[in-house]
């Protein structure tokens, strides 16, 4: 078994320049330590809080694969922690949702697996618009994660790539 540790990101927003960051990672951590925003929880800042942006992004990572690799038998993305509804996108295929933090996902992603450079994106949207769809939807939402002050989203679980001849047995 060969398992690919994924730590390195760049967020990706829209009309703004990509920040290089590091997992455990989130929009608001990587805004933070860009210099974007200060910390909304230091003093009376909490007051400050709608001035958030409230969009969506994106966590990229480029993963160079070696040809041994792609030769095994089986090949999963592993993710845990994800901390929006984000839609799991490889080498430019859809693999699903992740949409809640405290659940790990494996999704089989040997068929668009390749030799080079391969493109995780982890695109995300803030849980404040999933409640509003839900809610036009007459559906009811329970997560944790819909705090009218601050929703973050972002990666703080594993990520990583595991590969087999074998079967896998967690």
């Amino acid at each position: 078994m060969r398992k690919i540790d994924i730590t390195d990101f760049t967020l990706i927003r829209e009309g703004k320049e990509p920040i290089l960051t590091k997992r455990p990672c989130s929009l608001y951590s990587a805004m933070l330590g860009n210099g974007e925003i200060s910390d909304i929880y230091f003093g009376d800042k909490i007051s400050k809080i709608n001035n958030l942006p409230p969009c969506e992004c994106s966590f990229t990572a480029e993963i160079p694969i070696d040809s041994g690799l792609v030769n095994l038998k089986s090949v999963y993305l592993k993710l845990s922690g994800v901390h929006a509804d984000a839609e799991i996108i490889f080498n430019g295929k859809s693999y699903g949702r992740a949409h809640n933090a405290n659940r790990t996902y494996l999704f089989d992603i040997a068929d668009s697996l390749h030799e080079g450079i391969n493109l995780l994106k982890i695109k995300c949207k803030k849980p404040l618009a999933r409640k509003i769809l839900l809610d036009s939807l007459g559906k009811e939402q329970t997560s944790y994660e819909l705090s009218p002050y601050i929703a973050d989203m972002g990666i703080t679980g594993a990520c990583e790539i595991i590969a087999t001849n074998s079967e896998m047995i967690d």
